[in-house]
Parts: C-alpha cells; structure tokens; sequence
C-alpha cells in the first residue's frame, strides 16, 4: 500500500534542508573582519499553525566584544515576524510583529536593503538597532 505524504510532512521536509544549508553556510563564513551582525531569521510553526520567523535558535556571527550589538541580538530574539498571511492578527502587547524588513523579503522572496534605519518605519526592533549603532540593513 501506498503512502501518501501531506504537504505538513513536505513543509517540514523542506525547512529542515533549507535550515541545514543555512547553518552550513554560516559555517563557511569568513567572519575575522565582520563588523557587525549577521542573523537568520527562521520560519517556525507555533501550536497554534502561525508561521513567524525567529532568531530564537538559530545561527548568527557579530562582531566580538560589541556590547551594543550583543543587546540588539537579544533584543531581536525576543521578537517575531508573523509571516502567516492566512492570520495576520496579532494580539496587543505582543511580541509578534506584522510587517518589517525580515518579513517582507521572506514573503517576496527578494532581498530588501535598508540603507538608513532613521528614516524606516519606527518597530522595537527598528528602535533597538539605532540605539545599537546599526544604520543601515540588508535582509534576504
């Protein structure tokens, strides 16, 4: 008898091997003049089937002994992007956020470059990055 596999078992599939690639390319990074922080924002189904995307877990490099950045760092673990455009709600005094640079190049699979965070629209993350020093942003 044949089997079928359900599109939850191909999704999870998939996201595994892309995760896998991604820690792999992250370790082939040549990071001994990194000034600054590189993140990977994950998707990840909650319990209740929203997808949101994560730093929570994943890889990052940053430039060592920066203070600031190690607080952003913290800062965006804290937070996630809801990325599930079949339930956009996010409740109030949530840490779930709707729209931002990391979202919006996950859901149109383009890269989206920031180049001044002063002038983008003002999110926690957004306001913990200015705080950090960070001026400017590039999400793929």
């Amino acid at each position: 008898m044949a089997t079928s596999t359900s599109p939850v078992n191909l999704l999870s599939t998939f996201l595994a091997t892309y995760i896998e690639k991604i820690v792999d390319a992250f370790y082939d990074l040549d990071v001994d003049d990194l000034d600054g922080l590189i993140q990977f924002w994950a998707p990840v189904e909650t319990i209740g089937g929203i997808w949101l995307l994560t730093t929570a877990d994943q890889p990052f490099v940053l430039t060592e002994g920066d203070k600031n950045l190690k607080k952003y760092r913290s800062c965006c673990m804290k937070y996630q992007y809801n990325v599930d455009l079949n339930n956009l709600h996010v409740e109030e005094m949530s840490t779930r956020i709707i729209s931002g640079a990391p979202a919006t190049a996950f859901l149109n699979q383009m890269p989206e470059l920031l180049p001044d965070l002063r002038v983008h629209q003002m999110t926690p993350l957004v306001s913990s990055a200015l705080k950090s020093g960070l001026l400017r942003s590039l999400d793929e």
